[in-house]
């Protein structure tokens, strides 16, 4: 490990040797300088209490939740990361209009 005085009299923080390009440094324990080169993942990912609306079940996900079309709601699932839900108005009064004049 490099470690020594670094400037103003400051310790410096021990880095473990070698390491490749795109290794980020990673915490093995819970004690001070236990790390490690490993490789770089492209960012944390969501948090592990994340909710995932879905239009179809995934095996690697936890908190997804499926959402399905109904009568008066559906999903769209078009725009790349997103889930619209558009709302189709004219149902509810045709459901009311059936009921009331036996259409």
């Amino acid at each position: 490990m490099q470690t020594g005085m670094g400037t103003a009299g400051i310790v410096a923080v021990p880095i473990p040797p070698g390491g490749d390009p795109g290794d980020v440094l990673t915490k093995l324990t819970a004690f001070n300088y236990d790390t490690y080169w490993t490789p770089g993942g492209g960012g944390g990912g969501a948090p592990a209490t994340a909710e995932y609306l879905v239009a179809a079940l995934h095996a690697g996900l936890a908190n997804e939740r499926l959402v399905i079309d109904t009568d008066s709601l559906e999903w769209n699932f078009t725009i790349p990361n997103q889930a619209q839900a558009d709302y189709i108005p004219d149902f509810a009064e045709t459901v009311i209009a059936n009921q009331v004049f036996g259409g």
